[in-house]
């Protein structure tokens, strides 16, 4: 089931299908990593406020009902997933479009759906990969390593989002 259409308009026309799904996470904790990342990253006039919705006791949804620029969106997703101490059990995975002009574009995955994670086994915080909605896989390194990579093979299948029913 489908938790919300990948492509919105917002009412001022700005078109915004940025969408996170946090699970195994308390919403506490959640919190918390949102208000940690936007005084960290507030100097940034781009930077717009999430809103929650909570699905279940152990699902929350985060969207950006003002938009947000692609690049901040993967330090979000990389933010969100190795914010929690216990990484094992939490699942954070992002969803978007890609655009011309957006950071670390190329010519291969612009104006596709794209889905963002951070792997739980790595050791290297400062990256998250990309799976296209035709599976093909990329590494986003951030920092001073900053480098798009593509890979032999994505990392995880696109998947679109989609409920947890199991503890409806």
């Amino acid at each position: 089931m489908t938790i919300v259409a990948m492509e919105k308009n917002h009412p001022e026309g700005i078109v915004n299908d940025k969408l996170i799904v946090v699970r195994n996470a308390s919403l506490y904790e959640i919190k918390r990593h949102i208000t940690e990342f936007c005084e960290r990253f507030r100097k940034f006039e781009r930077l717009t406020l999430p809103s929650l919705t909570i699905v279940s006791e152990s699902e929350v949804v985060i969207t950006f009902p003002r938009g947000l620029d692609f690049d901040l969106f993967c330090f979000f997703v990389n933010y969100m997933h190795y914010g929690f101490c216990d990484t094992r059990f939490v699942e954070v995975r992002g969803w978007t479009s890609t655009k011309p002009g957006d950071e670390w574009m190329t010519e291969k995955i612009v104006n596709q759906h794209v889905m963002l994670y951070a792997q739980t086994d790595e050791d290297e915080y400062d990256k998250v990969f990309l799976t296209t909605s035709d599976n093909r896989g990329y590494e986003i390194g951030f920092g001073w390593r900053q480098k798009w990579k593509p890979l032999a093979k994505p990392i995880e299948m696109y998947q679109l989002p989609h409920r947890d029913d199991s503890h409806a």
